[in-house]
């Protein structure tokens, strides 16, 4: 679950700085993308559309990875408290000699 949230939390910084970066770019900038080793022209107001929506996918996939890892937390937690009970409850164990 860490590993997917590094992961995810990459790529909206990369998306983020493209969005940055179309911000600066002129409105008769070309565009190229990259599908497999080839690079294709592309409109720039398509690719930033894909970018925004690429990004609003990331955003959601992180929330809902954060919500598990705090509902593992959670549970967790739960569980070391009741451990702690049951050696709190654990009668002292007699010394035999």
């Amino acid at each position: 679950m860490h590993e997917n949230l590094r992961r995810l939390t990459a790529q909206k910084s990369e998306n983020e700085s493209v969005l940055k970066e179309f911000e600066v770019l002129e409105d008769d900038a070309v565009v190229w993308k990259m599908t497999g080793p080839l690079m294709v022209k592309q409109d720039r107001v398509e690719a930033n559309d894909n970018v925004s929506k690429r990004l609003d996918f990331i955003k959601l996939e992180l929330e809902k990875l954060e919500e598990g890892i705090k509902s593992k937390e959670t549970v967790f937690e739960s569980k070391r408290e009741e451990l702690v009970k049951m050696q709190a409850n654990q009668p002292a164990s007699s010394v035999v000699s």
